[in-house]
């Protein structure tokens, strides 16, 4: 029959007509929108038609001549009456609102740890969406919207991250991980991550949609982005750093120190790694004078260090790996010292954890000993008294001598000096004299020998 000739009423189950009810007045063949009701990923509607009053109905009479040679049709006033039931079930065209929630496998790690994220699947309520995982049409069956969760393990931070909805911008990421959940909502574990140094690390974690196929219902799934640095998701790890440390004297010899002198420790740091952990305190402590040197090897942390004698303390901020000079001791007192340290690590968080542990070493190093020798004092002179000079006299002049005249005799009247010189001459005379003679007797004794010899 032509269309709208009819009306008819037609009442939905699991649909409503637009902007009314599950039931309505309805005119043959003309199409009414309906929409689904269902919230679930998969639904069923059913329609119950009813048209009364037709003009036609569904009982005729038959009537015949006696003779059987004629045949007429009686039809009643019409009271037809039609009515019809269908139902169908398809995919749901709603979309649906994927979350996750996520459990770091170690709340607290050392650094060169693998971890994971635990992660569990489900779909968050609201308006307008489905109640549970969407799927698609799979042949003839219906499978899974698959979703791509894709991991991101930022860090090290210095101190323990506040949760907030954003991510830092410039939050450094250690590794990037993903899994595909195609089997809708449960439980899954990302791949391992391993946690290069010391710090705090938080997981964070996205879906997007464009991670979807379109044959497989990327159009039913909404994006999600989790927020940061929520409790589950933070893992602490723990670092204690390697320090070594010399004595640095100002003139470079530690055995030769001398009293007055400012002595350094240098320490050097490692396993901090090059940045993003707070700095810490490091106190150098200057133990001494002993009178003797200190045992290699000794640990004073075994004596009741209190009572030890300490020349100075001085500290030092290290927040990296590297060599750091500490601030300089004075040493007065002869003696022999050595260099000890310890730190009580950084500050503890909420949980009372520390991301730097505290350290410290009070061992007795032979590169940390110095001496200060004793000053060498010269032997003291003998007390001798002093003798005070004798006065000073002047002497008296002298009176002039007077030249001695020498013993003489003869005639009056003759000068002593006239005498003396004839005296000088007669001695002269005298002793050439003498010469000649001795001359004389030794040629005569001569003549004599050799006459005497001849025959």
């Amino acid at each position: 029959m032509p269309a709208g000739t009819v009306v008819g009423s037609v009442a939905l189950a699991g649909a409503a007509f637009d902007g009314g009810g599950p039931a309505a007045v309805v005119t043959n063949g003309k199409p009414v929108p309906i929409s689904t009701t269902g919230t679930g990923a998969t639904l069923t509607v059913k329609a119950d038609a009813r048209f009364e009053n037709l003009a036609f109905d569904a009982i005729i009479t038959v009537g015949s001549s006696p003779a059987q040679s004629q045949m007429l049709l009686f039809s009643p006033k019409s009271t037809g009456t039609a009515t019809a039931t269908t139902t169908t079930t398809s995919v749901s065209p709603r979309p649906f609102q994927p979350r996750v929630q996520t459990q770091t496998s170690e709340a607290s790690a050392a650094p060169g740890t693998t971890i994971t994220d635990a992660v569990h699947l489900d779909v968050a309520p609201g308006d307008g969406l489905l109640s549970e995982w969407g799927v698609y049409k799979s042949g003839t069956s219906a499978a899974p919207v698959p979703v791509t969760i894709r991991s991101s393990l930022l860090g090290p931070f210095a101190v323990q991250p506040s949760e907030a909805a954003e991510w830092p911008s410039a939050a450094p990421t250690v590794c990037e991980v993903s899994v595909v959940a195609t089997n809708g909502p449960g439980d899954y574990t990302t791949p391992e991550c391993t946690l290069p140094s010391g710090g705090y690390y938080v997981w964070v974690e996205t879906i997007d949609p464009a991670d979807t196929p379109v044959d497989k219902g990327r159009d039913h799934v909404r994006s999600w982005r989790s927020p940061f640095a929520a409790a589950t998701e933070v893992t602490r790890s723990s670092v204690t750093p390697s320090v070594s440390t010399v004595v640095s004297p100002p003139n470079g010899d530690a055995d030769a120190v001398a009293p007055g002198d400012c002595v350094t420790d240098e320490l050097t740091v490692d396993d901090l790694g090059s940045a993003g952990l707070p700095a810490v305190d490091v106190e150098s402590i200057l133990v001494g004078p002993f009178a003797e040197a200190p045992l290699d090897g000794h640990d004073y942390s075994a004596d009741d260090f209190d009572r030890l004698p300490i020349a100075g303390r001085a500290t030092t901020s290290v927040d990296r790996d590297g060599t750091y000079r500490a601030p300089c001791i004075t040493v007065n007192q002869p003696g022999h010292y050595v260099f000890v340290f310890r730190s009580e690590g950084s500050d503890p968080d909420a949980s009372g954890g520390q991301v730097i542990a505290p350290f410290a070493d009070l061992v007795a190093h032979r590169s940390e000993m110095l001496r200060v020798p004793a000053p060498v004092t010269p032997p003291e002179k003998p007390n001798v008294p002093r003798v005070p000079p004798a006065p000073h006299h002047p002497q008296a002049p002298s009176k002039p001598v007077q030249p001695q005249a020498l013993a003489y005799t003869g005639a009056s009247g003759v000068e002593p000096t006239v005498l003396a010189g004839f005296g000088a001459l007669s001695v002269g005379l005298a002793a050439v004299l003498g010469t000649v003679l001795t001359r004389v007797v030794r040629r005569r004794l001569a003549v004599r020998s050799s006459r005497s010899e001849q025959p």
